[in-house]
């Protein structure tokens, strides 16, 4: 069975011109016919097509199973750090050659008044 279809070229269009162009200076010893070369093409555009989408869910499902390995190796640390007991940390011993304003910070950091 064969199908026919119609395709038109609007020749003022720089888009479709060239496409037009490109068509009649075809070399048919090369491809067997305008026909063949247009479904050979339009099969390329689908195989790539096709292989940028299985690409693009492959790293979608990468992506995802990285974002759930990290999920839970967060909580399973999270977990360690909180059974640990709480560390009390001790303000580093003043320097009697500090400036006011590192005695300042500190005090801040510390929460010393």
């Amino acid at each position: 069975m064969v199908k026919r279809i119609g395709i038109r070229f609007n020749l003022d269009k720089e888009y479709d011109l060239r496409i037009w162009e490109f068509l009649q200076d075809l070399n048919l010893k090369q491809h067997k016919s305008i026909n063949k070369f247009i479904l050979m093409c339009i099969d390329g555009y689908i195989n790539q097509f096709i292989t940028e989408q299985e690409q693009t869910e492959f790293i979608d499902r990468i992506i995802s199973a990285i974002r759930t390995e990290l999920r839970e190796s967060a909580g399973l640390n999270l977990l360690k750090i909180l059974s640990q007991p709480m560390q009390t940390v001790q303000p580093p011993e003043e320097n009697k050659n500090s400036t006011a304003d590192e005695k300042s910070a500190l005090d801040f950091v510390f929460g010393n008044n």
